[in-house]
Parts: structure tokens; sequence; C-alpha cells
């Protein structure tokens, strides 16, 4: 079958989440329907190839910075985890966050395994900025039973309808070996559109309880997959002067000699050190300095021989005679002089700029003239910030958890059982702290 795999310049949306999608009552039919696989859907490509994630993880493979600190964004969003409770403003709107503890709600996010869905969120959030909710109903639909995120890497939209709205998600392993919607082993998982009513779309599904929650990172002209802001990295070559440094050095240091002396010997030389040398042949003249050339590099090079003294004959000048003689002439090496590590450092620099991580929370840099590490001050105000600049990614990585609230009644229940109605929410964050100077006390929980 031909593969209809496209891509259209349609707008793709994706509205702003909020419960109150769960009870609208004037919301128009519902759409969410299992295709006809081979008749109607198209899936919208991600990348010229449909394969950017994969492509994306290739480019970065070798430069040995971009992996650790991705690792650490993605701990730095986990943090310690998840809480919840009641939040609410004081007269002065600040916000009181009480933290609760309740029976259902704890045995649900353990049967779940949050702590899998946070950090395959959070590892999607950094790597594509892309994530792919999914939760799945019970078998009567009166109740949200799990909640799964899948790889990024393995998620593909449909085209938009003409609402603007992609109706499905296509699942495959194997879109970078020239998959298609089409396939058998290609699995699609229709989408909740949050701007209807939740209720009325699964009430009019009659097979089916698994469902994709379509959230979406801010990503201005991107109509189906955001970009993540770091990127820009990969159009740039950066990141191969970051991958080049390294073969260079090592280059540098496999062939010390070759690039570091010069060997002149006088003609005279070869004819005292070898009886007749200048009546040899052409071979046996190349098989002798062959030789010699082995000699010196194994006496000028490898850690075992420095500091050896040597010895060179130069022969006496005679009346108007001149004798050229020994010189072994060391080469200019900018390499060993640390030229290549100033490179490095700049290419590390814009690493750090595109990853939005401040490279004190990462320590000294390589080389022999290392960058700062930073003092303690430096560490606290660089965590602080980068702490606070999380939230919104954070909330969006979260915000399913607060449709499964409404929809499993578990919201409406605790603000009731506590008098709250009307005054609070509950709602999930992530538990994190703020570091202070001692003269401030202890480091802030939040």
């Amino acid at each position: 079958m031909k593969n209809n795999i496209i891509h259209t310049g349609e707008k793709y949306t994706v509205s702003t989440l909020g419960a109150d999608s769960f009870n609208s009552s004037k919301s128009p039919k519902a759409t969410a329907v299992i295709p006809d696989k081979t008749v109607t859907d198209k899936i919208a490509k991600w990348g010229v190839n449909n394969n950017e994630p994969q492509e994306l993880l290739a480019s970065i493979e070798n430069v040995s910075l971009i992996h650790p600190i991705l690792d650490w964004k993605i701990r730095a969003l986990y943090s310690k985890g998840l809480a919840y409770g009641f939040v609410s403003s004081d007269q002065n709107e600040n916000e009181i966050r009480e933290p609760i503890i309740d029976e259902e709600i704890n045995t649900w996010l353990r049967d779940t395994n949050i702590k899998q869905y946070l950090a395959d969120s959070f590892a999607g959030a950094s790597y594509f900025y892309n994530i792919f909710p999914e939760i799945v109903f019970s078998k009567d639909k009166r109740r949200i039973n799990k909640l799964v995120a899948h790889k990024a890497k393995n998620c593909r939209w449909s085209i938009a309808n003409n609402r603007g709205f992609s109706e499905f998600l296509y699942l495959s392993s194997t879109w970078g070996d020239g998959a298609r919607f089409e396939d058998d082993n290609t699995s699609v998982i229709p989408v909740l559109d949050l701007t209807q009513s939740i209720k009325t779309q699964i009430k009019k599904t009659k097979n089916g309880t698994n469902y994709i929650l379509p959230v979406k990172f801010p990503s201005p002209g991107r109509d189906y997959y955001s970009r993540a802001p770091w990127l820009s990295l990969v159009n740039t070559k950066w990141l191969n002067i970051a991958s080049d440094v390294p073969k260079a050095k090592h280059s540098f240091l496999t062939n010390l000699l070759s690039v570091k002396y010069i060997i002149h010997v006088p003609e005279w030389w070869w004819e005292s050190q070898y009886e007749n040398f200048d009546s040899m042949s052409k071979d046996e003249q190349k098989a002798i300095v062959k030789d010699e050339h082995t000699n010196f590099n194994t006496f000028l090079s490898g850690v075992d021989n420095q500091g050896k003294s040597l010895i060179i004959h130069s022969k006496d000048q005679m009346k108007d005679i001149k004798y050229a003689e020994w010189k072994i002439e060391a080469v200019d090496d900018k390499l060993s002089e640390g030229k290549y590590i100033e490179d490095s450092q700049e290419a590390d620099a814009h690493i750090f700029k595109n990853l939005q991580v401040d490279p004190t929370l990462f320590g000294s840099g390589p080389g022999k003239n290392t960058q700062s590490s930073g003092s303690g001050s430096d560490k606290r105000v660089a965590w602080n910030l980068y702490d606070l600049l999380q939230t919104s990614i954070q909330e969006i990585v979260l915000s399913p958890l607060d449709y499964i609230s409404a929809f499993n009644g578990w919201e409406e229940r605790l603000l009731k059982a506590n008098n709250k109605q009307g005054k609070a929410e509950l709602k999930f964050w992530i538990k994190s702290s703020l570091i202070t100077t001692l003269d401030e006390g202890e480091t802030t929980n939040i």
C-alpha cells in the first residue's frame, strides 16, 4: 500500500487545561472513534523524514556534555517527588499550600506507578519538549484507573481535522525504519478534545477505554510538535566543535612524535656510520634510514624515555670546509599549549546557555585554565532561580492529574469533607527546596 504519511500546514491547537471540560453540557457531538486506518487518516510528520527525535539523539550521541546536563535537568524537575493538598490564598493573595494524605489517592498513585509517569514525562520534556499522556478508564468508564506516559519518539499525531484538532495518536517504535500508520504493528489511540465535554466523548465511544490527553508545551510556529529551545545547537557548528576537540586531543596523544620533532641528519653521517652507504642501492639506503627513524621514535617518545640524554656526533670543521651538523627541531605545538581547550570551553558555554543551566551548578570546566566552579552564593542563587523557572513545565506534566481528580471525584469529596468548598482547590505539585544563607535559617521547603 502506498505510504500516506504526509505533512500539511493546517493548524493544530490544544486548549488550556481545565476541569470544566468534564461538566460542560453544551458540547457538540463527540468524534472520538477508532479510524479506518486503510482509508482516511494520515500522519503529521515529525521532521522532514518523520524521524526527528531519533535524528536528534544521534546528533548528540558523541557530545559528552549534553546527556549529563539533560539527565541533571530531569532529576531537577523530579526534585523531591509528588505532593498534593489544598491550595488557597491569604488576604494578601499569597499562595498557601496545605499538604494532605488521602488513602484513596495514595493507592491510586501507587497502582498507576506515578513515579514512572513523572520520570518518563520529565525526560520527554527535557529532551524533546513533547509528552504524550494516556489515561485508562475502567470498563464502565466511571473511573480513571491509570495514567502512563508514552515515549515521545514513538508518537505521531494524525493530521488535524477542519477544526484544527488531531483526533488520533499513532504509536510505533519503527518510524525511522519506514513505519506507516496503516501497518499492523502501528497502534492508534483516540485523543480527547479538551475544549469539549470529556464525559460526553467517552460515552459516545462504544469500544475502548484508552485515550490520549493532548498536553502541549508552548512553541510558536509549530503546529503539531513543540520544539525544544535548545535544539538550535543542532543547527550550528558548536556540537561539531564539542565533539571534534576530544578527537583532536586523542590524535595528538596517540601520534605525539609525528607532530613534535623534525630531525635534520647530515649526509656525511650516513657514510661514516654505514660503510659504503653511498654505493648502496636506493632500497638498501631507505631500509637503513627507516631503521634509524624507528630508533629515534623509540628514544624520543613515551613516558619511560622522559629525561634521557642524547649524544650526537659532529664532524670537526677543516680549513675552508664546513660540515652540516645534526639538528633536532621542535615543532610549535599549539595543542599542547592548550589552544583547543579554549575552543572546548566556548563550545561548552554555548551548550550550557542553550540548555538553560548555569555552569556553576555543574562545577569547574575542563583544561589548564579551568572555568570557575562558582561560590556558594552563586550556586544558591543559580539553583533558586532555576528551580522557580521549572514550575511551568512541572504544572503541564501534572495537569492530567487535575482531570483525574475531577473525574474520580477526589476534589469534590475532600473539599466537602474539610469544609473548603469555594475556599481552596485540590492541587498536585512537585516538592522542592529553596537554598537559603546561614543567617536566614534552614533550607526552605516548597
